[in-house]
């Protein structure tokens, strides 16, 4: 069923407007039907079917209620009723079939255009024509939920006839509590009328609650202390939530709010338990709330690997940073910028962030590489953490560094230099893994200095997907001796011999990160 409203509140005139006279004649557009009027109103109107109702807000008529047979136009009957409930007049008009219409304001009335395709029909009047008795109050279908479009447009309008047409309209009883009053100026456009109504309660400052079918409008001052005098009177009742998987101090600050002033909540440790004593109805909230709280939390394996290797060989690899399908073989995966990342002047490169679909071949060409000398693996650690909880990672030395002080002499303070990686996942919906990387890479470079790069990033991957952290560069310097055997052996003049040589390699540092959902059967 269709309903749709329009309200057109022109508040120019005057009260105690009536209806003088019904008159249906054809016109260009189809069906002409003059609501005859001797001043301008507010009205509203919507269909059910092949009816259209229209309400004529704080209008009389001079035919004091009736039914009239008309039959032609393509329309069936006429029905007017009063209303005292929403002090109108409703108009109802019953087509052989449902039509659409247009429906406006002009000199002398309310005109409705009918699309009936009929043009050649005699004129009616319902001066003219006889009519049956008055019928009680005429009744339409009440709205079935509360998403029933309706359109506002109001001009200084009086709120409790607002309220009460909206009320009407919707089917329901209405309450108006003391010291509700003013006027409204607003237009809307297929909104639902409970939003309507909230909204124009709120531009006043009002608001209202449901009950059944009864709409009672207020202060929210006014319903607070309602309510707060109902739970007074209601008795306190103490229940035991047992936890299964949450923590109780982890809840106790969620529950908290949502207790009564007379409501209080205890911890029992040994028993993983919460102690609420409440009145009933806010047991209820508490118990719906810990249903949906205590609930299991994934869990997530990450793997991870960390390399260190010569820049030349990352190609062979098969990581292509420049690119954004990666493919190796069986490895394919998709570059993946994270949030803006922060590193150490010195290190000479942003970090690069990649993701591989598949490791396994790539774990085999790694395993190759060390075995020739080209790779070295650092770490290869597993861990395993609860969703949205940190996971700490570090592989390296405790160095212990002099320092001297004129009170104490030489003093050593220790300290760690290696792989740090502090990762925090996080599961959504699509059972992929929102990872916050903080990842940081020292090393001892002379006996007091301590170089360190650290990188912040986020990257989205899927289950069993591997993402790839590169940019972490350093540099070794390796010194060598060449020369003729024996002779560069001999002293003073062995140096004639021999030369020193110097290599310099560039080296770059990656982390493989392969998170893993667990899964239980």
């Amino acid at each position: 069923m269709r309903k749709t409203i329009l309200i057109s509140f022109i508040f120019l005139a005057l009260y105690g407007v009536s209806l003088q006279d019904i008159v249906i004649k054809p016109g260009e557009e189809g069906t002409e039907v003059l609501l005859s009027l001797d001043g301008h109103v507010s009205y509203t109107d919507f269909t059910i079917g092949e009816k259209i109702v229209l309400d004529l807000l704080e209008v009389t008529s001079a035919f004091d209620g009736a039914a009239f047979e008309v039959g032609r136009g393509g329309v069936k009957t006429i029905t007017l009723s009063p209303v005292p409930s929403a002090n109108l007049l409703r108009v109802v008009i019953t087509g052989e079939s449902a039509y659409t219409y247009t429906v406006n304001m002009v000199d002398g009335g309310v005109l409705l255009v009918l699309n009936t395709g009929q043009k050649d029909f005699e004129e009616w009047r319902a001066s003219g024509s006889s009519y049956n008795p008055p019928p009680r109050e005429e009744k339409v279908a009440v709205p079935e939920d509360h998403s029933a479009l309706i359109s506002l447009d109001l001009e200084n309008a009086d709120l409790l006839t607002v309220l009460r047409s909206i009320a009407d309209y919707a089917g329901m009883n209405l309450v108006v509590g003391e010291g509700i009053k003013g006027n409204v100026t607003v237009r809307l456009v297929n909104v639902p009328w409970e939003r309507a109504l909230s909204l124009i309660l709120k531009s006043k400052g009002y608001t209202y609650i449901i009950e059944g079918n009864v709409i009672r409008v207020g202060t929210g001052e006014q319903f607070a202390k309602e309510r707060e005098a109902r739970e007074l009177a209601e008795p306190l009742v103490r229940k035991v939530y047992r936890l299964e998987f949450a923590k109780p101090k982890e809840l106790e600050g969620i529950i908290k709010p949502i207790l009564s002033k007379r409501g209080t909540i205890n911890i029992d440790e040994r028993t993983n338990s919460l102690i609420v004593t409440d009145i009933d109805s806010r047991q209820r909230e508490v118990e719906e709330l810990i249903s949906l709280l205590d609930t299991e939390t994934p869990q997530v394996e990450i793997q991870v690997k960390v390399v260190d290797i010569d820049r030349d060989v990352v190609q062979e690899l098969g990581i292509d940073w420049s690119v954004v399908n990666l493919t190796f073989g069986d490895v394919t995966g998709s570059v993946v910028r994270g949030a803006p990342v922060e590193l150490a002047e010195y290190s000479g490169i942003a970090l690069n962030l990649a993701t591989l679909r598949s490791f396994a071949k790539l774990t085999s060409i790694i395993t190759a590489l060390e075995q020739e000398n080209k790779l070295n693996v650092l770490a290869n650690p597993r861990i395993v953490t609860t969703n949205n909880r940190k996971a700490s990672i570090f592989g390296g030395k405790r160095i212990a560094i002099p320092v001297t002080s004129p009170q104490t002499g030489v003093t050593y303070e220790w300290t760690s230099a290696g792989i740090k990686l502090d990762v925090v996942p996080h599961i959504n919906s699509a059972n992929e893994i929102l990872l916050e990387l903080v990842a940081e890479l020292s090393e001892m470079q002379a006996t007091d200095v301590i170089t360190e790069t650290k990188a912040e990033t986020e990257a989205l991957v899927k289950d069993g997907e591997t993402l790839v952290i590169g940019g972490f560069i350093h540099y070794t310097e390796t010194m060598g001796e060449e020369g003729v055997p024996i002779l560069r052996n001999l002293p003073l003049i062995g140096r004639l011999f021999k030369r020193t040589t110097k290599e310099k390699k560039e080296r770059e540092v990656l982390i493989f990160l392969t998170p893993h959902i667990v899964k239980r059967y």
